[in-house]
């Protein structure tokens, strides 16, 4: 039996829509849970690949309540902003953690790109 290599490494979407369900259920039912730094990187994406970004900053906010020295929800955070063409607190946003990602690819790559846009 042939066994697939992405059988063992299955991150697919419907693993990330079932937090996305969980998150969602919680904001309608007025509850609060406890979601780990990487499940709310995971939410705030899918928003983002969407290009859902109100709903993006909504769950960079509970994320930050949740993990507030998370540099990685700062990172997407810029980048929502990024995309929402709002530049200047995207610029705002990376200098706040440039001390933290500075050698990060990502971080370098937003920055060059909001600068263009500046």
């Amino acid at each position: 039996m042939e066994e697939n290599f992405n059988d063992y490494f299955d991150f697919s979407d419907e693993q990330t829509e079932g937090l996305v369900d969980k998150y969602e259920m919680m904001l309608g039912q007025h509850t609060s849970h406890f979601f780990d730094v990487d499940d709310f990187l995971d939410i705030i994406s899918y928003y983002s690949e969407k290009s859902k970004y109100d709903k993006a900053l909504k769950a960079i906010e509970m994320a930050l309540k949740q993990h507030p020295f998370s540099s990685e929800v700062l990172l997407l955070k810029a980048s929502v902003f990024f995309h929402q063409r709002h530049y200047k607190k995207a610029f705002q946003q990376l200098k706040e953690i440039e001390h933290l990602e500075h050698s990060n690819p990502e971080f370098q790559l937003l920055k060059g790109n909001v600068s263009v846009q500046l």
